[in-house]
């Protein structure tokens, strides 16, 4: 039997390029809309303190099969560990042999925002070189990175109710020159970090609007990924009457996209007001930005075939490079 690969967050990041991690997704999007994809609905086993989610999937056209576990235990904090933990299992889906075991809050990070990455390339103008970051977590960071790759930022300006949080992540975008140069910078107040910008992430926890979604100006692209569950929103109504709404996944979106569902609830928007599944754009059966003036959106909430297509993606280049630690069952 072969022995399976263990790979930890260093490991997996050294796995991988963003260019390659972008590519997983155009994959993983164009395959799910062709419907050459099974991905069940997640199971949710609630526990005393947390709840585990197990997320299946299987990319048929790519044989990328994987299993995500992931454990949320909001207690976790006051105790030093991370909120959310969880291992992505790797198997060939020739024979169903376990090839590879990997950290999930890495891989998440890392498919979220090459996620992200593929909607700006498929629907932000050429010439944007300003994105607004909200938010300055893991995934703001992974945002920066990734939106680097596929437009050449000049600026990046970062806000977050916690100016210390803020200024940090500009320190290590700046120190590690990890946007293709652009220079980051912590701002006082969303209003300075949306003023003059064409590209917008929001990659926080919120529960309520994190800007006022008046200030977003024409040709702007928005990045939406904090709120993934239904009483969670990032996005005020003003934004989601005038944005083209692209989404990962219409049944996803409307199970666990907060701001969507609750801008239908109040009449703000309605189902036919989503354009298009990413699938859809990189299959070319709609079309993405048709002027430059439009204001689009990408809502993301998360999907099993990102983390099959990510992983799997990862594993070649752990077995090219010889990374992680080889392990007998």
């Amino acid at each position: 039997m072969p022995k399976l690969r263990v790979l930890n967050a260093d490991q997996i990041r050294a796995a991988v390029t963003w260019p390659e991690a972008i590519e997983a997704m155009r994959s993983a999007f164009g395959q799910l809309s062709a419907g050459e994809a099974v991905m069940p609905q997640r199971t949710v086993v609630a526990t005393r303190l947390g709840q585990t989610l197990v997320m299946p999937s299987y990319l048929s056209r790519s044989e990328d099969l994987a299993i995500k576990v992931v454990s949320v235990h909001p207690d976790n904090r006051s105790r030093g560990l991370p909120l959310i933990q969880g291992l992505v299992t790797v198997l060939d889906a020739s024979t169903g042999t376990p090839l590879a075991v990997m950290d999930a809050a890495t891989v998440t990070a890392l498919r979220t925002a090459a996620g992200s990455a593929l909607a700006t390339e498929l629907l932000a103008r050429l010439d944007t070189d300003t994105l607004a970051v909200f938010g300055a977590g893991v995934q703001a960071g992974a945002h920066a990175e990734a939106i680097a790759t596929v437009r050449f930022l000049q600026e990046i300006r970062i806000y977050s109710p916690s100016q210390a949080s803020a200024k940090r992540l500009a320190d290590s975008i700046n120190g590690k020159r990890g946007a293709g140069g652009a220079m980051a910078r912590a701002v006082e107040s969303p209003s300075d970090a949306l003023l003059g910008a064409q590209l917008v992430v929001t990659a926080t926890t919120s529960q309520q609007p994190v800007c006022d979604g008046r200030l977003i100006e024409a040709g702007t692209h928005v990045n939406a990924v904090g709120a993934w569950r239904p009483n969670c929103r990032e996005l005020d109504d003003a934004v989601l009457r005038k944005a083209k709404i692209v989404v990962d996944h219409r049944p996803a979106a409307w199970e666990e996209a907060g701001e969507l569902i609750q801008a239908c609830q109040t009449g703000a928007i309605t189902r036919e007001s989503i354009w298009a599944d990413l699938g859809e754009l990189v299959n070319g059966a709609r079309p993405g930005r048709q002027s430059s003036d439009e204001i689009t959106l990408f809502k993301s909430v998360g999907l099993a075939v990102q983390d099959a297509a990510l992983a799997r993606t990862v594993l070649l280049g752990a077995e090219r490079n010889n990374l992680g630690t080889l392990v007998e069952l």
